[in-house]
């Protein structure tokens, strides 16, 4: 049984369970969205305690469905790229494109693709397309191994990624 007063979501109100974020923009609050599933030990938390109480307000609650119409899913990754490392070569314009159907949102929500290098920031002669998730760069020098992370995000509820060796030769 959970008990409400200890539950990570005992400060937002049952009636917000579920809440959109205001029309255009996205949460980026990690606590703003409550799990299906969590949502249905609450619901069902919440009658126990009602009904053990006496509360005429029992039996509402139990018959009020859960409309989860519109809780927005997070993008995924649906195909991996394989293999996992890309060989480019120093000096020349290079070019990944990504596969249709890697990512894949349920919704049908636009993605927006980003990336990183070596878990920072690209550097100037790397590009990823914001509308395909294509990369392109142009590395300046040979050798050299590197981690690149394509990010797809749907602007409303997260993201989904990927990640790439590439090796410069």
């Amino acid at each position: 049984m959970i008990n409400l007063l200890r539950s990570p979501y005992a400060h937002k109100p049952l009636s917000q369970l579920h809440p959109h974020p205001a029309a255009g923009q996205p949460s980026h609050d990690d606590n703003s969205i409550v799990p299906y599933e969590k949502a249905c030990e609450l619901r069902t938390a919440l009658v126990g305690w009602l009904t053990r109480t006496g509360s005429e307000y029992s039996s509402a609650v139990t018959k009020r469905q859960m409309n989860t119409s519109h809780i927005n899913q997070v993008p995924m990754l649906a195909t991996p790229i394989t293999p996992a490392e890309v060989t480019w070569t120093a000096g020349e314009l290079n070019t990944l494109s990504l596969p249709a159907g890697t990512f894949l949102d349920v919704d049908d929500d636009t993605l927006v693709f980003s990336g990183s290098l070596d878990r920072g920031a690209l550097p100037d002669w790397l590009r990823v397309h914001p509308k395909d998730g294509s990369v392109h760069g142009k590395p300046p020098s040979k050798g050299g191994s590197h981690l690149l992370r394509v990010t797809a995000a749907d602007g409303k509820v997260g993201s989904a990624f990927l990640e790439l060796h590439i090796s410069v030769e």
